[in-house]
Order: C-alpha cells, then sequence, then structure tokens
C-alpha cells in the first residue's frame, strides 16, 4: 500500500511540476474573459481554461470559440462525442479533435456550460500536427 502510495504522490509532484498556472493579465492574454489558465508544456494550448463570471461565451458556438484559443489552423476541427448534465445543472460538452479528417488518439476538449454560457473548458488539444504518408 505504501509503494503505490508512494508512487501516487510522485506522479502528482511530477505534473504539478509541468502545469503552469496563469491569472490576471497572463489569462487574458488567451481570452479577454480568462480568469485562470493552466498550462503543461506537453502542449502549446491550455488544459484549463476557466472564465470570469460576468463574461458571456455562447456555449452555442462550441469548439469555433476556442479555436483561437487553442492556436488551431484550418487543418484542425472537432466533432461532439457527448453531452452530460450533472446534478448542479452544468452542461458538460465532450468533443473529440480530428486533424485533416483523422482523429487524434486523446485529443479531447470538453466544454462546461451553465444557462447558455461557457463558464471554463478543459482537455488535451495536439497542436502542430502532421500525418505522414
Amino acid at each position: 500500500m505504501r509503494k503505490v502510495l508512494l508512487a501516487a504522490g510522485m506522479m502528482i509532484l511530477c505534473h504539478s511540476s509541468i502545469a503552469q498556472l496563469l491569472s490576471g493579465a497572463e489569462a487574458a492574454k488567451f481570452h479577454s474573459s480568462a480568469q485562470l489558465v493552466r498550462m503543461d508544456e506537453r502542449s502549446g494550448s491550455p488544459l484549463f481554461i476557466s472564465f470570469e463570471n460576468n463574461s458571456f461565451i455562447p456555449a452555442s458556438s462550441g469548439m469555433e470559440s476556442f479555436r483561437s484559443i487553442l492556436n488551431a489552423t484550418s487543418n484542425d476541427s472537432w466533432q461532439l462525442i457527448r453531452n452530460d448534465v450533472d446534478e448542479i445543472g452544468m452542461n458538460h460538452h465532450r468533443f473529440q479533435q480530428y486533424y485533416q479528417g483523422v482523429p487524434v488518439v486523446s485529443g479531447e476538449y470538453i466544454l462546461h456550460e451553465k444557462n447558455g454560457k461557457i463558464v471554463s473548458a478543459n482537455g488535451m488539444f495536439y497542436d502542430g500536427l502532421t500525418l505522414s504518408a
């Protein structure tokens, strides 16, 4: 049991050491309404982003509203996988990333929506991809 706890603790420490938390003006570089952004050096895109309470990013815009935040190109697209509603009434829209029409393994992003507006988002978006023949 101690080995399992030690391994879990090491994984948490390793993950937190490569994650960077941005707020204020640094977070606003991604979107004018961003209040908190968590970055990871494995990708140039945010792992998590939360928005100010008074912001309005319509949930109906889906992933298209995140194209500039994620530095997506015209080769990147998303397909809705599913929608879930939790016990407090938040909707969670899970999207699969595609690159030139090919699904990206573990490339998923989730938009968290309440009352028609996106309040936060998280996931893994892979940028700078290429396809080989």
